[in-house]
């Protein structure tokens, strides 16, 4: 876990010392991440807006926004980081999370094993996809906007697992990648920093449980 780092703050805050040379970002389906996130838009919200309008002109213009088209979960799309550029962050990996079922429905995925849900799938392409660019475009140190981009009621013990899962596979593939070499988890609150501690703390045991329950 020495290149993991799990903190707590808004990742794009003037007093962060980010870093990272790339940051992923919770976007909705329509690519327009200022929607996500709550009544204050969310830490995506605060990124786009640290970006400068260069973003929002940048996503306008892209063949997925149009009219009756949308960004499916799962995928990313790099962007330049405009007047994030300044602070040493070159690229933006917007990605789409799913949504948590609600209701029974919820319920029942979240007593299911680790990765049999459609959920588990797309948040863990997420992740993948936003690797995947970081090595393409020879990101050194990625962040990850704490369980943000899990999406909508997604649990963050079941989150975290995920995320920190991928990622650590993705340092243990053969032959070794060499982007990127760091990744952060920048949390909004102590409580999803403490799920992905805990994930953390406790890999061994539920990534052997994982193994063996796969299909």
């Amino acid at each position: 876990l020495d290149r993991v780092t799990i903190l707590v703050g808004d990742p794009v805050a003037p007093e962060m010392e980010p870093g990272w040379d790339a940051l992923a970002v919770a976007a909705d389906a329509s690519l327009v991440e200022a929607d996500r996130g709550g009544g204050d838009g969310g830490a995506a919200a605060g990124t786009v807006q640290a970006a400068g309008p260069g973003l929002a002109s940048y996503l306008a213009a892209l063949p997925e926004r149009r009219p009756g088209t949308r960004c499916e979960a799962g995928l990313a799309l790099r962007t330049p980081a405009f007047q994030l550029e300044a602070r040493g962050v070159g690229h933006l990996f917007h990605t789409v999370g799913p949504t948590w079922p609600a209701g029974a429905e919820g319920v029942a995925q979240e007593a299911m094993p680790l990765s049999y849900t459609r959920q588990d799938v797309l948040l863990a392409s997420c992740v993948v996809n936003c690797l995947r660019l970081a090595a393409e475009h020879a990101v050194r140190h990625l962040a990850f906007p704490g369980l943000e981009p899990s999406g909508d009621g997604f649990p963050h013990d079941r989150a975290a697992r995920i995320m920190l899962g991928h990622v650590l596979g993705g340092f243990l593939a053969r032959p070794t990648p060499d982007h990127p070499r760091h990744v952060s988890f920048v949390c909004r609150t102590p409580s999803e920093a403490e799920a992905l501690r805990e994930a953390a703390q406790t890999r061994e045991h539920w990534m052997l449980n994982r193994r063996r329950a796969s299909p």
